[in-house]
């Protein structure tokens, strides 16, 4: 299968992904509660799923294009594309976080442990993988798109986010339907349409490549630190070690 032939195929499956979101928030208003299934937490999740995966597969054409044709204007229009996926990617990991992530890490039950162990072992596991996705997205953000490696890394992206979705989809979207009511779906998925509103707004105020060292540095799920990068010193974790200044070389990989 070709790398262009899997992406449209990625985006077939998040359609996909989204049409069950749907389907489930209108069975749940089988039992007579008039609820706008376009409110739901997970067909909002699930309509995020959709744009983040055509927004790759846009910017990995673009940038194709981009080494057949030169720089100028194609680059430009690649470099804001690329600043578009990088404030989706943000923003629907902050209100996540806020909204499902944490609603796992609230509805512990003994079903849930016997078959996919701690619901609050898989709300952090699912903020850690954006926690790696935001890690990638500094280093490629710090790599001249036009050097070879790009290309290659911002593929790791994708393959990372999209096993991300896999999982949010397969475990959060299932222990999050049996641990919420409509009412409460209803309600955490307005929250999360209004948390990523406000992030959106927060990222356009400022630098984007600062708010996403500073996003780095938030506590994932109540953990006690995030991993601090610094321009000048590289990247700072819990030891409070700093990484050397090139943080593009192949060594440096991250798992999903």
């Amino acid at each position: 299968m070709t790398r262009k032939k899997f992406s449209v195929s990625l985006i077939a499956l998040f359609i996909a992904l989204l049409t069950a979101g749907v389907a489930f928030a209108q069975g749940q208003n089988q039992q007579g509660t008039a609820q706008n299934p376009e409110n739901s937490l997970f067909y909002n999740i699930g309509n995020d799923h959709r744009d983040v995966a055509i927004l790759f597969n846009r910017l990995e054409t673009m940038v194709a294009e981009q080494d057949q044709m030169g720089g100028g204007q194609q680059a430009t229009d690649t470099q804001a594309l690329f600043d578009e996926l990088t404030t989706a990617l943000l923003a629907h990991g902050v209100a996540a976080e806020q909204t499902l992530y944490q609603a796992l890490a609230d509805n512990q039950t003994e079903q849930t442990t016997q078959t996919t162990g701690s619901l609050s072992d898989l709300g952090v596991q699912l903020a850690v993988d954006l926690h790696v996705a935001n890690l990638q997205l500094w280093e490629l953000r710090n790599t001249t798109m036009d050097s070879g490696i790009w290309l290659s890394k911002f593929r790791v992206l994708e393959d990372n986010v999209t096993s991300h979705f896999k999982r949010e989809v397969l475990y959060g979207y299932s222990e999050g339907m049996a641990a919420l009511d409509d009412q409460q779906a209803t309600q955490l998925g307005q929250q999360y349409q209004t948390i990523k509103q406000q992030t959106i707004t927060e990222i356009e105020s400022q630098d984007l490549n600062t708010y996403l060292e500073q996003a780095l540095c938030e506590p994932i799920l109540g953990e006690d630190q995030g991993f601090c990068i610094t321009t000048d010193s590289g990247m700072n974790g819990d030891d409070g070690q700093t990484g050397t200044d090139d943080q593009t070389g192949d060594d440096e990989q991250t798992t999903s």
